[in-house]
């Protein structure tokens, strides 16, 4: 793809496209398609994007969403591929690094859910799996949860109901 775009310098004359949010999702979706791996992947974004472009909460935006459709299965109800989602949960912990972006990250996947039309269960195979692999602290859960939209969170009650009594054993 040829994108007019004005590039930056960033050291020792290496350059670095501008890319919007939707050329970036764009190119994310490609790498993720041709199953590059975790560290070809972040090659790429090392190579192509500059420093405030790799900390911005486009590229989570654009990373979470790529990774998320990538591993989604459909066919008799859409479920998560999670031997995928496990093997991209180191992409996803590169830049997702603190609390800021972790909300940003679980407010994509809410925008994901709206779009697909809240496919049962699917939400919730996601939370499980960013908790287990450490992606997202409970706490940003539970900081989403008071400002989720009321059919999504309603997808996810479950998940509180369970994490709240893990709490309570744990108190």
């Amino acid at each position: 793809m040829a994108y007019a775009k004005l590039c930056h310098h960033m050291k020792e004359g290496e350059q670095v496209q501008d890319w919007d949010e939707k050329e970036l999702l764009m190119e994310l979706k490609r790498l993720l398609q041709e199953r590059k791996n975790n560290k070809e992947t972040e090659d790429w974004i090392q190579n192509n994007l500059n420093v405030k472009q790799r900390s911005s909460d486009e590229l989570v935006r654009a990373l979470m969403r790529a990774v998320c459709e990538s591993v989604i299965v459909a066919g008799g109800g859409h479920k998560v591929d999670t031997r995928k989602m496990f093997w991209r949960m180191g992409l996803l912990k590169t830049y997702i690094r603190d609390e800021h972006k972790q909300l940003v990250a679980l407010n994509v996947l809410q925008e994901l859910m709206i779009h697909m039309e809240h496919p049962k269960n699917l939400m919730r195979m996601f939370f499980d799996v960013l908790l287990d692999e450490e992606v997202i602290q409970d706490e940003m859960f539970f900081n989403w949860e008071s400002s989720a939209d009321t059919k999504t969170l309603a997808s996810v009650s479950g998940f509180f109901d369970w994490i709240r009594k893990v709490e309570q054993q744990l108190s």
